[in-house]
């Protein structure tokens, strides 16, 4: 009887044992995994999963986000991703480890890669926006209805058709000043956008002085004669003391 009884103390005491490894085990490889969320910053008024949004919030998984008028959104992936959604824009979220997987309703959105890390928007059924994780993007992507717009601003994004394979076949590859949209792939010119108040002030002083100019002649019927150093500008009134010309 006695062996029996430490027979079944030794059996208790094993099992006990194996499963702590075992837990242990379990917590270190939960712990090694990359745990994946999403830090929300707030200004105006927004829903989160039909709920009233709040900053400081953290997200996880999957989630719905609709943004009101005169109101913005940002979801920071630490170390990975930010997302700013524009006013007005209905989205669905899903936060993986170093990827976020987007599904642009309406709206507008504004994302900022780091190398390494991988973004996807759906723009319209089957057809998604891939940034490359070989290099920092930054890119903003637009849609309503069945209309969209795609600017890239840094790095490169891939437009993929995700409808006839598994993996997705690339429709185009769009690079840094490139947009494309419905009407297709498109080259933008930033140096407009570029100038300064300084330079674009002194743009329109000279268009207005030469449509000015262009208004005396067409006026007068005369073109403008330069007379001495000072200049100026002969008109049919004639010489009298206030105009010496």
């Amino acid at each position: 009887m006695s062996d029996m009884r430490l027979c079944c103390k030794t059996v208790a005491v094993v099992t006990a044992f194996s499963l702590v490894i075992v837990s242990s085990r379990i917590q270190a490889v939960a712990d090694e995994v990359p745990r994946s969320w999403a830090i929300v910053t707030l200004t105006g008024s927004a829903t989160i999963n039909n709920a009233p949004a709040i900053s400081g919030q953290t997200l996880f998984a999957k989630n719905t986000i609709a943004t009101t008028i005169s109101s913005s959104l940002t979801l920071d992936l630490p170390r990975a991703t930010r997302l700013e959604v524009s006013e007005q824009t209905e989205l669905r979220v899903e936060v993986l480890a170093d990827l976020l997987c987007t599904e642009l309703k309406t709206g507008r959105l504004r994302l900022s890669t780091l190398r390494g890390t991988t973004t996807r928007v759906e723009i319209l059924p089957g057809l998604s926006v891939v940034s490359d994780p070989t290099m920092p993007s930054k890119f903003t992507v637009a849609a309503q209805d069945k209309n969209f717009e795609l600017r890239v601003s840094e790095g490169a994004v891939d437009v993929v058709d995700s409808r006839e394979t598994s993996k997705g076949r690339q429709v185009t590859h769009v690079g840094p000043n490139m947009m494309f949209s419905n009407a297709g792939l498109l080259q933008t010119d930033n140096d407009q956008s570029n100038l300064t108040t300084r330079q674009r002030a002194a743009i329109f002083i000279a268009a207005g002085g030469a449509l000015a100019l262009l208004f005396i002649v067409i006026v007068t019927g005369n073109d403008p004669v330069a007379d001495g150093p000072g200049g100026c500008v002969a008109v049919p009134s004639g010489r009298s003391p206030q105009n010496p010309c």
